[in-house]
């Protein structure tokens, strides 16, 4: 058995009720939830696992709450819970060996992953991440080539490297800073990930390394900026809901997430949350901005509780393989979740909607036909075309934010057209790694047939769309409302000023527009109301 250390602590979520009270020994508690407050951790690094315990008796109770690793008994602690009482067990625990561990309380289970320290692994690496970076900032562009595998010279040359730089610094402005990297492994590369400051916001670089410390991938994306927090919006009434962390999921990609539960007597109505593209957490967070939380926030004000949850490759990207799909990235937890809200207290069980953005609005009506018992089904700026063809779409639209496309920019539109089409004639092999995933990914995203699933739903849908996206646009929203012209109960909504986190804003909308803090349109939040207590067979 390797080595762990637990510290126990007890918070009592329901104060104790004072006085001498006769209580049983040896009761069996009900354990309903267990969460791990950060499942994958370094050796110096601890973690909080918490187990919700209730009393179901008219009578006080004592008992032992028991922690077991790997199906080891580890640690126990005895407590006494009054009539009906619940309380949140405790446990931090730290490790001294690598590796998974399985944490679980009665029946309720989750997953520890143990990874060696990052500064330990790649000091070197630390150093040689911010120095490329710092050369292509001081226009040193060949020397920073000089640093790629074989692989990247030929897919990165220097004059192409040089036009991804010079597009930053035109839409960012200079580099000021950089900051300290973090390493960590996929897919048997080591990663350097560094955050950098310009003048006009902020980007985050991921350096892939090989075995030899050669670069052998490169990649920027939006930072979140230090100077501006979330800020929760004028339509979110805390007093009137409370939250819990759920845990669920298949073995050993279990997930956690957040249920947003109005306050007062149930069953109430549900929305479930379906991330769109990329690794995202609960929040859908981009820079400062959460619009998961706010659409949990501000419908669980109006009496609609709400679950989002942790993406599995958020949590568990560095084992997802060459070889995943939609199915295991969106598809399989979407209906694990589905499964694990109709099981919970003050749940109405058919009145669960749900609701995907982006990609997850592309995939929500396939979901919803897979489940097969959803009360409505809502897609928030959901493509219609493939996701090939508005990344080509995306990357023409950023390079022409200036106004004109130069040599380096066109160079770049080529490649990706070269690309796409290479991907839809099925030109790779498919765990071959193409624009951030496994090809056999994009075979089987292209296709999904939103539309045609769509027309099989026999539920309610409500269709939104911003005027201001320019990553999912007009055309997808035309899309819906053309293929589903035939169709009843179809609800489309259009929003002119908003982008593609349905916020407002004035002119054309661009990737930095995600750096300033802002919050999901107050009337997307009260359509969305509105139609979900409509359509909901309990209101």
């Amino acid at each position: 058995m390797k080595k762990v250390t637990v510290c126990i602590l007890i918070v009592l979520a329901v104060s104790l009720l004072s006085g001498c009270q006769v209580f049983q020994k040896d009761a069996e508690f009900e354990v309903s939830t267990l969460s791990v407050t950060k499942a994958n951790l370094t050796l110096e690094e601890s973690t909080i696992v918490e187990a919700t315990v209730k009393n179901n008796m008219d009578k006080r109770v004592a008992d032992e709450v028991i922690l077991k690793i790997n199906g080891e008994v580890h640690e126990s602690e005895e407590v006494t819970l009054d009539a009906k009482e619940t309380i949140i067990v405790s446990f931090t625990v730290s490790f001294e060996e690598e590796g998974e561990y399985e944490v679980s309380v009665a029946n309720q289970k989750s997953t520890i992953t143990v990874l060696r320290s990052e500064l330990a692994m790649a000091p070197d690496l630390l150093k040689s991440a911010p120095d490329f970076l710092m050369l292509l900032s001081l226009g040193e562009y060949a020397v920073a080539a000089e640093r790629f595998d074989t692989t990247m010279k030929k897919a990165l040359p220097v004059e192409k490297l040089r036009g991804i730089w010079e597009g930053i610094v035109n839409e960012y402005g200079l580099l000021k800073w950089l900051g300290e990297g973090i390493v960590f492994e996929e897919q048997g590369f080591q990663i350097v990930e560094v955050k950098m400051n310009f003048g006009k916001g902020a980007l985050k670089a991921r350096v892939v390394f090989d075995n030899d410390n050669l670069i052998a991938g490169l990649n920027f994306s939006v930072a979140e900026t230090s100077t501006e927090m979330y800020v929760p919006p004028n339509y979110v009434s805390k007093e009137k809901f409370f939250e819990k962390e759920l845990v669920f999921g298949a073995k050993g990609w279990e997930l956690s997430g957040t249920l947003t539960m109005p306050k007062g007597e149930g069953p109430f109505p549900t929305l479930i949350l379906v991330h769109g593209s990329g690794p995202q957490d609960r929040d859908q967070s981009i820079g400062p901005n959460k619009p998961f939380k706010d659409l949990a926030w501000g419908l669980a004000s109006k009496k609609i509780a709400v679950f989002r949850y942790d993406k599995r490759t958020k949590v568990h990207g560095q084992k997802m393989g060459t070889d995943f799909t939609v199915e295991e990235e969106v598809i399989e937890d979407a209906l694990f979740a589905m499964d694990l809200l109709r099981r919970q207290e003050g749940i109405d069980p058919e009145g669960i909607f749900l609701l995907g953005h982006s990609m997850g609005g592309m995939l929500a009506p396939e979901i919803a036909n897979r489940d097969g018992n959803v009360a409505g089904v809502l897609v928030l700026a959901g493509p219609t075309r493939t996701l090939l063809e508005l990344i080509l779409e995306q990357t023409e639209y950023i390079s022409l934010i200036d106004g004109k496309i130069d040599e380096a920019e066109q160079k770049n539109l080529e490649d990706i057209k070269g690309t796409v089409t290479a991907i839809e004639n099925r030109d790779f092999v498919e765990n071959e790694i193409v624009f951030g995933a496994p090809a056999a990914y994009w075979y089987d995203l292209i296709e999904r047939k939103p539309i045609d699933e769509a027309l099989n739903l026999h539920v309610p849908l409500l269709v939104l769309q911003g005027g201001r996206d320019y990553q999912v646009t007009i055309e997808d929203f035309e899309g819906w409302k053309e293929g589903l012209s035939e169709k009843e109960y179809v609800v489309f909504s259009f929003y002119p000023d908003l982008n593609h986190l349905f916020m407002e804003g004035e002119d054309k909308s661009t990737p930095k527009e995600y750096l300033k803090s802002g919050n999901v349109y107050t009337p997307v939040i009260m359509d969305i109301a509105y139609w979900i207590l409509a359509f909901w067979s309990g209101s």
